[in-house]
């Protein structure tokens, strides 16, 4: 089942829940607002910024705004999950989440595996945000906003707990490979960086590097490079009053015209829309 796409960009307080088949489930990109994925049952290949790695039933992944991410079905397997989006504006406009949960905020990503009491009390937790989602009674949404700050107050504790987050190996050595050729992008995305290049400094030829990287993170080599350096090219134009002109030259790209194009293509806007400082 393929996911509808959720655009949240106008919706500060937006949340959205499913219980999912995900065969041959791809989800997006990069967006804007918070996910967890609750694996009920199967397995799923994950591969977040720059790592890649197996997620079994019972696992729990968070991801946080504006991080590159995809997902695939492990060797086609088929598998159910528990789907959540929300903007953090959904909680409460003025919540201090990231002070009063910072061990959930602190990484781009959150991966745990949680132990069978934990799963109970998770499992319910999400039965119950489903069944408001479904009756939609009054007071629904404070039912909604209730359960989701449970659910990461004990999600925060665990990863507090642990002091980590839970270890995730690797489906095979291609897998841990290609995580290191991302790791390598993602420190070096100002530089030039090419298929070649790439294939001659990991010792692969340009042809499989190119084939088992898709494989792998679901993009190509020049999909992902481009990602990153939009990714860092929003946040300098959301934290900075540098020249566009100036940030695409120092994301890496050798064109403001070609950098404006492949921006758009990534978040269906231009370059200024994300301008927050405006003379």
């Amino acid at each position: 089942m393929e996911a509808r796409k959720i655009h949240f960009d106008n919706e500060p307080d937006a949340f959205y829940i499913s219980r999912r088949r995900m065969k041959n489930y791809h989800n997006q990109h990069v967006h804007d607002f918070f996910e967890i994925l609750y694996l009920v049952s199967g397995e799923r290949c994950f591969f977040i910024n720059d790592r890649a790695f197996k997620v079994k039933e019972g696992d729990l992944i968070l991801i946080n705004p504006n991080v590159i991410h995809k997902a695939t079905s492990y060797q086609s397997s088929d598998c159910e999950g528990i789907l959540i989006y929300f903007q953090e504006g959904f909680l409460n406009p003025n919540h201090p989440l990231r002070e009063e949960l910072p061990l959930l905020f602190a990484t781009e990503s959150i991966s745990l595996k949680l132990p069978l009491q934990q799963r109970i009390i998770v499992e319910e937790l999400f039965l119950k945000m489903l069944q408001e989602e479904r009756t939609k009674i009054a007071g629904y949404q404070l039912a909604l906003r209730g359960l989701l700050l449970q659910l990461l107050v004990l999600l925060n504790r665990d990863v507090n707990n642990n002091h980590r987050e839970s270890f995730f190996e690797h489906p095979s050595p291609m897998h841990e490979k290609i995580s290191e050729i991302a790791r390598f992008i993602n420190q070096n995305y100002q530089e030039p960086i090419s298929l070649t290049s790439l294939a001659e400094r990991f010792f692969i030829s340009p042809s499989y590097l190119s084939k088992v990287f898709k494989d792998v993170t679901n993009f190509t080599l020049i999909e992902y490079l481009n990602n990153i350096r939009v990714k860092e090219a929003k946040r300098l134009l959301l934290e900075t009053r540098k020249k566009v002109v100036e940030i695409a030259a120092e994301v890496g790209f050798g064109s403001v015209t070609h950098f404006g194009r492949v921006f758009k293509e990534i978040t269906g806007n231009p370059p200024l829309f994300y301008r927050k400082f405006k003379d």
